[in-house]
């Protein structure tokens, strides 16, 4: 992605929640202000486009906009545990983060959510951990809100 201004307009939200805000701009009649909005990014970057594979009437006009978007020039990142099906895409493959990656996600995740973990605790998260970010941020989030029901 080469957007080297420190003012670009970037939206990121998952492909569900994009989905879904096509379908409220339908139902409302603001699929121009919708549209307009959209148009003013430099990028948007949609997570978890699988999730929308069983709703192809949805997942059909997600693809419409992402195209509308891209012929504009705005840079669209997607990305799905299957294969894309859009057109000209780039597809690449990004593993699994390695023990000293998750330990680091798990750092961030504790500090973002201003909870204090011990290096331990850290340790074995991370160990016990072997899938993707989202799945160890999900176990530092149930630690720590376990640890508040301790309180």
């Amino acid at each position: 992605m080469r957007l080297r201004r420190r003012d670009a307009n970037i939206l990121r939200l998952s492909a569900a929640m994009f989905a879904s805000s096509i379908v409220d701009a339908f139902r409302d009649d603001r699929l121009k202000a919708f549209q307009s909005r959209l148009a003013s990014l430099d990028a948007l970057l949609l997570d978890d486009f699988r999730l929308l594979a069983d709703k192809q009437a949805t997942e059909r006009e997600v693809l419409r906009q992402i195209e509308t978007l891209t012929a504009r020039g705005v840079q669209v990142v997607v990305t799905s545990d299957e294969p894309s099906r859009l057109k000209g895409a780039h597809a690449v493959e990004v593993g699994y983060p390695d023990g000293a990656a998750r330990a680091e996600i798990a750092r961030r995740v504790a500090a973002a959510q201003r909870v204090t973990l011990p290096e331990e605790v850290l340790r074995y998260v991370t160990e016990q951990t072997t899938g993707s970010a989202p799945e160890l941020r999900s176990m530092i989030l149930r630690i720590a809100a376990e640890a508040q029901l301790d309180r």
